[in-house]
This record gives C-alpha cells, structure tokens and sequence, in this order.
C-alpha cells in the first residue's frame, strides 16, 4: 500500500482517508496545516493511485483490513 506521510512521527497520527475514485493526493492543501499538529498518515486505498491493483478485496472489510494493518506496521 502506497501512502505518504508528514509532521512529527512522535505526534497523534491522523489518518486521511480518500473517497472513491481518488488518491492520497486530494489531501495535498490540508497535509501541511495538519502536519505541525498530527503525524499525517495518507494512503492510497487498493487499486487506487500508486498502490497496487489486485483482481478483488474491494469490500469495506478488506480494505478497512489494509487499514488497520498499516496503523500496526507504522506503530
């Protein structure tokens, strides 16, 4: 999962979430008002912008999984 990251890693981390068909990238102009105050977490959902494009998982659960894994990976 592609996903772009600002501010301080020690911050509380805001996860920004794009709607259907977009990327991280509509979140350009709010990152960095956001990031002095939050870790900015940003990511491209499945089959959206620069992550990869599987053949299914697009139901809510599955990709609100990627999610969740990817807060755990980040800590």
């Amino acid at each position: 999962m592609h996903y772009v990251t600002a501010g301080d890693p020690d911050a509380p981390p805001l996860l920004l979430v794009h709607g259907f068909p977009k990327s991280w990238f509509e979140w350009r102009r709010m990152i960095p008002l956001l990031a002095p105050h939050y870790r900015v977490i940003a990511p491209d959902l499945r089959g959206a912008g620069d992550s990869s494009k599987p053949a299914g998982g697009f139901d809510k659960k599955t990709m609100s999984g990627d999610l969740v894994e990817l807060l755990d990976l980040l800590g």
